[in-house]
């Protein structure tokens, strides 16, 4: 998920610059099975018991590591850019997904698949149970090509605000909206295949959307 702001890129006037880390907090998960592995494989070892699959686990985590962190050396983090900041309502903008690589790399282009969701959480009490429903109010499926030149990939994201589906960005006690994009990324590795950055909505409209605040609202 997107950190904030980045120190690679600087943010467009008005914009932001947004940082995934998804692929460190991946390597910080299997260093730590590695870690759980081999302490079982040792007191397992002393007590006698059954060290085989702790011993394939660590392994399989190892592997995983080195490569992950082989991987990680090629490349910088994922970055988001977003020109305008908080997004407004009924905003259609032209981010851009941008990473530099740190090695010399293949020029190509990436099929990348990405989704816009608002998700509503609400928490209430029934009696003494506290209980939370999440629901996805607006999910828009997109897609586009990204292409790798001269050591830098960079993708277009078209990211799109509706009307009529989802709210402003909040967070009260017991309720909140959050908006997000998903993205997924043929031929890059597991460490990186997937991000996902959580950007701000504005509870005002957008000066270019073409409609008044109290116009009525489409159909889902």
């Amino acid at each position: 998920m997107a950190t904030g702001d980045s120190a690679g890129t600087p943010p467009p006037p008005g914009g932001r610059v947004l940082v995934s880390t998804k692929g460190t907090a991946i390597l910080g998960c299997g260093a730590t099975l590695l870690v759980v592995a081999v302490g079982l494989i040792i007191v397992m070892g002393f007590s006698g018991g059954y060290v085989v699959i702790p011993t394939l686990i660590a392994i399989a985590a190892a592997i995983a590591l080195g490569y992950g962190v082989k991987e990680m050396q090629k490349w910088e983090a994922f970055e988001l850019v977003i020109p305008v900041w908080p997004v407004p309502l009924g905003a259609t903008l032209d981010a851009e997904l941008i990473r530099r690589a740190k090695t010399s790399v293949p020029d190509r282009d990436i099929a990348v698949r990405g989704l816009i969701i608002c998700r509503e959480k609400v928490t209430y009490q029934v009696g003494t149970d506290t209980r939370t429903e999440r629901n996805d109010v607006c999910k828009q499926p997109f897609s586009t090509i990204a292409t790798v030149n001269d050591g830098v990939f960079r993708a277009p994201i078209p990211l799109v605000v509706p009307l009529d589906r989802g709210g402003p960005t909040i967070d009260f006690e017991h309720n909140d909206i959050t908006w997000r994009v998903d993205l997924e990324m043929e031929k890059l590795s597991w460490t990186s295949a997937s991000q996902s950055f959580e950007f701000v909505v504005a509870p005002y409209l957008d000066t270019d959307a073409g409609v008044i605040q109290d116009a009525p609202r489409s159909q889902p």
